[in-house]
Order: C-alpha cells, then sequence, then structure tokens
C-alpha cells in the first residue's frame, strides 16, 4: 500500500459523501485532493505518518482554511478540520465519507 492508494481511498470516501468532481496535486511528500460538494469545496492533505504503514488525511473546508492557505502546511495548521490516521484503506474511505458529512453539517449551521 503507498500513497496513490490512501489518494484513491480519500477520492473514494469523498465520492461517497457527494462529491461528483474530485482533483489531485502533488507536491513534495504530500498530495492535496479538492472536491467540491454542497456549497463548499472539502479539501484534504493526505501525508505519510510518522509511524511506518500509517497515513495521515486532514478534512478541511475551503471556506475555513482561507486563512491558513490551501497548502499542506496551512491545512496541517489551521484550527478547523478533522484528522484521519490509517493504515487501512477502507477505514480511510469510510472515514473519509463520514467526516466529510460532519464538516459540512459544521460550516452550513
Amino acid at each position: 500500500m503507498g500513497l496513490d492508494d490512501i489518494v484513491n481511498a480519500v477520492k473514494e470516501g469523498l465520492r461517497r459523501a457527494g462529491a461528483e468532481k474530485v482533483a489531485v496535486s502533488r507536491g513534495g511528500g504530500c498530495v492535496i485532493v479538492e472536491a467540491p460538494i454542497g456549497g463548499d469545496v472539502i479539501v484534504a492533505s493526505v501525508t505519510q505518518g510518522s509511524v511506518n504503514g500509517f497515513y495521515v488525511v486532514k478534512l478541511v473546508p475551503a471556506s475555513k482554511a482561507a486563512e491558513a492557505g490551501l497548502t499542506c502546511i496551512g491545512l496541517e495548521y489551521t484550527p478547523y478540520g478533522l484528522f484521519i490516521v490509517s493504515n487501512d484503506l477502507n477505514e480511510i474511505t469510510e472515514k473519509v465519507a463520514v467526516k466529510t458529512i460532519k464538516l459540512l453539517k459544521w460550516v452550513s449551521t
């Protein structure tokens, strides 16, 4: 399992949450995945964790990340959003879908 597998799991989770389009951009050891859903864009940073075999995904609504910037470092340091730390593709897909829906409900209130 590599970074591309994790990115595909994140993309699938975003699709399950309602995304019709998903864009991916790569830079260094991080991948940014963006998906417009509802009235916002969910942005995910995907990196390999410091523990071998684990990956870190942070989901942030773009409307809450504008101040920090839509870069991997900006997303990781913004106080908004939810983390997923896992080494299981199915778990990542499911948690991305569930946490994306929670974030969308949060920004719509």
